[in-house]
C-alpha cells in the first residue's frame, strides 16, 4: 500500500511538540520511503530553484475518494521538468505551467497542495526546516550552505 506524502507532511505538521513532529516524520519515511525526503530536499534545498510562477495555479482537484495516494511517487522523476538546469531546459514557459497543472490534477488533494508548496519553497505550516533537519540529520547536511562564523 502507497501512502500519500502530503498525507503524511499534514500529519506531522499537526502535532504539538517538535519531538512529535519529528517522531511522526519519521513514521512518516517509514511508510514512504525516500521519495518524501527527495520532495522535502525540492522544498528546503535553497539552490533548487522552479521555473513556475508563484501561487496555486487554477486546477481540478481530485475528491479524496479518488484513493491516489501513490501517483505523487510516479511523478517524482517529472519534477526536474519543472527545475532551473533540470530536464527540458528550452521548454516554453506555457507548456512547463501546463504540464505541471496536468501532475497537480494526477494527484491526491493532499499531494497536489504540498506540490504547490514545494514549487513555492515552504512547507505545510507547522513544519519548519529546522524539524526537518532533526529528523533526517544525515539526508540534509548537505542541503544548506555554511554559515560563516563572525
Amino acid at each position: 500500500m502507497k501512502y500519500g506524502i502530503g498525507e503524511q507532511l499534514k500529519i506531522a505538521a499537526s502535532k504539538r511538540t517538535k519531538n512529535a513532529k519529528i517522531k511522526s516524520l519519521h513514521d512518516a519515511y517509514a511508510k514512504c520511503g525516500d521519495p518524501l525526503v527527495s520532495f522535502l530536499k525540492y522544498t528546503l534545498k535553497p539552490n533548487i530553484k522552479f521555473l513556475l510562477p508563484e501561487g496555486e495555479p487554477p486546477y481540478r482537484r481530485n475528491s479524496k475518494a479518488s484513493d491516489l495516494q501513490g501517483q505523487l511517487y510516479a511523478e517524482l522523476r517529472k519534477m526536474k521538468n519543472f527545475m532551473l538546469g533540470g530536464n527540458h531546459p528550452n521548454m516554453k514557459k506555457q507548456r512547463r505551467e501546463e504540464l505541471f497543472v496536468q501532475t497537480l490534477e494526477a494527484l491526491d488533494p493532499d499531494d497536489a497542495e504540498f506540490l504547490v508548496l514545494m514549487k513555492d519553497k515552504k512547507l505545510f505550516p507547522g513544519l519548519t526546516r529546522e524539524v526537518v533537519q532533526a529528523a533526517f540529520p544525515i539526508a540534509t547536511k548537505d542541503w544548506f550552505p555554511v554559515e560563516e562564523k563572525k
